[in-house]
């Protein structure tokens, strides 16, 4: 799984947590903790979930996972793409949702 191991154990560093405290905090077995920090087990998605959560860092952190950059004249392109393919109710929903967003912005 994605780096799991390697982030586990060099966030656990970070927040000054020792295994056993994690353990504490999460709810999960300190040697459930000990296979996933060498690699020899696949967590559940909700034991990931626990663990970022007391390690104060995002799912996508823990695992290793970017975010996907994208330019805005890529974005700008795709959604004319996903605009052109839908039919006229659609395209007025869309722009109904797009101006209630624009007007929930204005009013904060």
């Amino acid at each position: 799984m994605n780096d799991l191991n390697a982030n586990l154990s060099r966030i656990m560093i970070r927040e000054g947590l020792r295994p056993a405290q994690l353990a504490r905090l999460t709810g999960v077995q300190k040697s459930t903790l000990s296979q996933l920090a060498s690699g020899r087990s696949e967590p559940r998605s909700s034991t990931i979930v626990k663990l970022a959560g007391a390690l104060q860092c995002t799912t996508d952190e823990l695992l290793g996972v970017k975010a996907l950059e994208v330019s805005r004249p890529v974005l700008v392109f795709e959604i004319a793409q996903m605009v052109h393919e839908m039919g006229v109710e659609d395209v007025a929903a869309a722009h109904d949702a797009v101006s209630e967003i624009h007007e929930k912005g204005q009013s904060e």
